[in-house]
C-alpha cells in the first residue's frame, strides 16, 4: 500500500515534486487543475520526480494517482502551489506513529 507523502523540494536549479520510494508503484498519472499531465514512470525505486520549474506563473493543484502493475489509485493527496513559490498541502497526509 502507498503511504508516501508528497512534497516539493526547492532547489536553486530547479523544483521538483517528489515522493517516498515504493518498489510496488510502476507509474504516475499527474494532473494540474483537472488536466491531464500524464503518464510518469516511476524512478527505479518507485519514486516520483516531477520537475515542475517550467510551468508558468499562477496557481497550480496536482492530483496524483499511483500505479502498480496491476491496478490504479488515486492518493488521495492534493498539491497545490503558487508560482512564484507558496506551497501548503490542502489535506496534509496524518502523522505516523513512530
Amino acid at each position: 500500500m502507498w503511504k508516501s507523502t508528497l512534497i516539493s523540494i526547492l532547489f536553486l536549479v530547479s523544483p521538483f515534486l517528489v515522493c517516498d520510494p515504493d518498489p510496488d508503484v510502476k507509474s504516475y498519472i499527474l494532473t494540474n487543475k483537472g488536466k491531464l499531465i500524464g503518464q510518469i514512470p516511476a524512478q527505479k525505486d518507485g519514486s516520483l520526480k516531477y520537475d515542475v520549474a517550467g510551468l508558468e506563473d499562477g496557481l497550480h493543484r496536482f492530483m496524483i494517482i499511483f500505479c502498480t502493475q496491476y491496478e490504479c489509485k488515486v492518493t488521495g493527496v492534493y498539491f497545490e502551489f503558487t508560482r512564484p513559490y507558496d506551497i501548503k498541502f490542502l489535506n496534509p497526509p496524518p502523522r505516523r506513529e513512530k
